[in-house]
């Protein structure tokens, strides 16, 4: 939004307060360069939980986080170029008074440039804001939980082995082994083939077909003569 407004911001600018690698020596977490009287300004934005044991009895918990930030740093800021702005936010969606006001002027920048209504260009800055502080405070709480927000992985139980005990007196059968079996033998039958005497069996044959021949005329099975 500061670059919408071409005011030019600065993230965690280094040397407001002299040596910035000393703790408290950046509390500029956004700094614009040029913001009134020709003075910059430092802007430190800080989010408190409304139900911390310190805010729990408070009437306005941002509004308290902003003083003690202030008596923090004003002292520091005097005979600087820069002032000093606290930004001070409740995880519930609270603003403080100062950081209000900052909010008002710094939207009113950014419609002037955007060429936008102030009603707006508001509305949609609030959603941004909104969307941004409330993933920031989930992600934090998810930092907390111990397994970051996972449910915890289920551990599966061992499988329980039965045992069965065999007393020593008993006798187990036990099934034969597959090199106890042999394979049947089979053997090819052998086939004797009749002896019969190749002479005789000719003559004979040979007789017949001769008296076939040189009888007279024949008779089929019909009756009929063949001459």
């Amino acid at each position: 939004m500061g670059d919408e407004g071409l005011l030019s911001p600065v993230l965690e600018k280094r040397g407001i307060l002299g040596d910035s690698k000393k703790p408290g020596r950046r509390p500029g977490d956004v700094t614009f360069p040029c913001w009134q009287d020709s003075k910059g300004l430092a802007v430190d934005v800080c989010v408190t939980s409304s139900f911390s044991t310190k805010n729990v009895r408070s009437e306005a918990p941002a509004d308290d986080s902003g003083g003690r930030k202030h008596r923090k740093y004003d002292p520091s800021f005097e005979g600087t170029n820069f002032r000093f702005c606290a930004l001070a936010l409740e995880t519930t969606g609270g603003v403080s008074e100062e950081g209000l006001s900052f909010l008002r002027q710094l939207w009113r920048f950014g419609a002037r440039q955007q060429n936008t209504k102030l009603c707006v260009y508001a509305g949609r800055a609030w959603a941004r804001l909104s969307c941004n502080l409330q993933t920031s405070v989930a992600q934090a709480i998810l930092h907390r939980v111990p397994t970051g927000g996972h449910p915890p992985a289920r551990q599966r139980a061992p499988a329980e082995v039965s045992v069965v005990g065999v007393p020593k007196d008993s006798q187990v059968s036990t099934l034969p082994s597959f090199s106890s079996f042999s394979s049947p033998s089979f053997s090819s039958p052998s086939f004797s083939s009749p002896s019969f005497s190749c002479s005789s069996s000719f003559f004979f044959f040979f007789s017949c077909f001769s008296l076939f021949i040189n009888s007279g005329p024949r008779t089929d099975l019909g009756g009929y003569v063949s001459r």
